[in-house]
């Protein structure tokens, strides 16, 4: 039997799908139409943990509040500002906005690894709820670091956007496009660099084919030493301190030191070593043989040295 709706009914039915059809809308929207912009991830090495600061943009914002997963262990957690207890490992961050952003800050311990003497790693696998559409990860190497290549594994993974510093720390950064997470990064480096510089020096004079070469040169030197003396006294006899040291007397490393002081007359000896290209320990012996000559005077800055040259060399 045939049912004839009456005008009412329709209408009714109408509202009622319409309803619905409106429900579905407004469910797709809050699902779909938030956009995680740009995160911003600031690491603080410190010892064996690290400060951990991370920044939210948001665009197209429908939800009120969402729930940030903390990192396991994370400790001494701060959102906006403000100090927070995380509940089952995560906190509820309110959102109050259409474009916004939110910022969380926390203490990871125990992401440093031990590897060896003054030598420690860090490894971080990062992971987030959504993945943004660009993503800024900056490391910062604790107080007088620096990355070190000892060992198997490449110092630092993956390859940086930029390695630089502000001082005071060594700054690792990568920078991202639609990053594919989770993924790991990972640095090794030197915790004392004075220290590391000087045990690298003393391990390479440990070896017995080192000791017999300073033998045959301490000869050489001695001999040479002699005559270069009794030279200078016959042409400087009334003059105890030369303005100069002569050409004669120097190294070809030790030559190519001096033109690059000459250039710039105060440098960082970290310097000197990355625009030469040369090892720590190569850089170490020729300061401490050129301060011995009084071609240069060092002063200790931190864990580095500013190299002045005190006199030049001449033919």
């Amino acid at each position: 039997m045939h049912r004839e709706w009456t005008p009412k009914q329709t209408v009714r039915t109408v509202l009622f799908h319409i309803a619905i059809l409106m429900t579905i809308i407004v469910l797709c929207a809050n699902v779909d139409a938030m956009v995680v912009s740009d995160v911003t991830i600031d690491d603080t090495l410190e010892q064996d943990a690290v400060r951990e600061t991370i920044t939210v943009d948001l665009e197209n914002n429908t939800l009120p509040a969402i729930k940030f997963s903390l990192p396991e262990g994370a400790r001494d957690v701060v959102v906006n500002g403000r100090r927070v207890d995380p509940v089952n490992g995560s906190v509820d961050i309110a959102l109050s906005c259409i474009r916004c952003s939110f910022s969380i800050v926390y203490v990871l311990p125990g992401v440093v690894v031990v590897e060896g003497p003054d030598l420690r790693s860090f490894s971080r696998t990062l992971n987030l709820p959504a993945s943004p559409e660009n993503m800024d990860y900056l490391l910062r190497l604790p107080e007088g670091s620096t990355v070190s290549a000892i060992g198997s594994e490449p110092s630092i993974v993956p390859s940086p956007t930029e390695l630089r510093t502000d001082g005071q720390r060594i700054i690792v950064r990568w920078t991202r496009s639609h990053p594919a997470l989770p993924e790991r990064y990972f640095v090794r480096y030197s915790d004392d660099a004075a220290a590391h510089e000087e045990g690298s020096f003393l391990s390479e004079l440990l070896e017995w084919p080192v000791w017999v070469l300073i033998g045959v040169a301490l000869a050489i030197g001695i001999a040479a030493g002699m005559g270069a003396q009794r030279h200078l006294h016959e042409r400087f006899r009334e003059d105890e301190s030369l303005p100069f040291v002569p050409y004669k007397l120097l190294s070809p490393d030790e030559r190519i030191v001096v033109k690059l002081l000459e250039a710039q007359d105060v440098i960082d000896q970290k310097e000197v070593g990355k625009r030469l290209s040369w090892s720590k320990s190569k850089v170490s012996a020729i300061m401490t043989g050129l301060e011995h000559k009084e071609v240069v005077s060092r002063e200790k800055v931190g864990r580095n040295y500013k190299v002045k040259l005190e006199k030049a060399i001449k033919e």
